[in-house]
């Protein structure tokens, strides 16, 4: 089937779809001006209606999260591999999506090499379920539960809590342009519960699609801890610019 019954989370970080952009980040040691990247979907393979309304399907989802550090010759940084499966739901202006996946973490090899940092075996399979509401058309208020099944190492605390809301514009300008606008904070148990910050805004092209795709250019900014799974302690801050594809 085409498209997705639970709507892509436009300002999610580690939201799989494919993207690529330059970040600024801001007073770190081994983070400056990086180059960040996404390879990845979230693929519907069934999908089937019943007699009350409601729609169900159920997908695989994969994503992998290099990033690049532009200070010091495209050196890569870390990377991160996301790979499991979904159960999507929905009934008129509510929609929801439950996943089970599996997360492990890579230090780059340059990184590595310079003995900065010290590499961190880092994985864990997560269980994580979100509800949406689309109480506008324009508008989308969500929020979900995270809970890590196996993890490695075993002093990560297990729950995390996430809440967003989303703007997508009725109107467009020259009948392309789509302005786009979301807000997306997370909350993790192994950080003290300190919310993470993630914001995004920008365009969609309705004009252009890439193998039903939808391409969006989004400004960025993000404050909190970090979501690169080697450096999941430390609390980052960057700013941001990219092209992403979603459904």
């Amino acid at each position: 089937p085409g498209g997705l019954l639970f709507r892509p989370l436009l300002a999610d970080p580690r939201w799989p779809h494919f993207f690529l952009g330059y970040r600024k980040y801001f007073d770190d040691d081994d983070f400056g001006s990086a180059v960040a990247g996404g390879i990845g979907e979230n693929l519907p393979l069934y999908r089937w209606s019943t007699s009350t309304g409601q729609q169900w399907d159920i997908g695989a989802l994969a994503l992998v999260t290099p990033i690049f550090d532009r200070d010091h010759e495209d050196d890569l940084l870390t990377e991160d591999y996301l790979l499991g499966l979904f159960l999507g739901w929905r009934h008129g202006s509510l929609a929801g999506l439950a996943r089970v996946y599996h997360t492990s973490s890579h230090l780059g090899d340059e990184l590595a090499l310079r003995g900065t940092v010290t590499r961190v075996n880092l994985s864990y399979e997560t269980l994580d379920v979100r509800l949406g509401w689309h109480f506008t058309p324009e508008f989308r208020l969500y929020g979900g539960v995270g809970f890590l099944l196996r993890r490695d190492p075993s002093s990560l605390d297990p729950w995390w809590l996430q809440a967003g809301l989303e703007y997508r514009s009725a109107w467009r300008a020259w009948q392309i342009l789509r302005p786009v606008a979301a807000l997306d904070l997370q909350s993790r148990q192994t950080n003290d519960w300190q919310p993470a910050l993630s914001l995004r805004a920008g365009a969609q092209f309705d004009s252009v699609s890439v193998l039903g795709r939808n391409l969006q250019l989004l400004f960025e900014y993000y404050i909190g801890d970090s979501r690169e799974g080697q450096f999941y302690t430390r609390d980052i801050q960057y700013i941001g610019f990219g092209a992403h594809l979603n459904f």
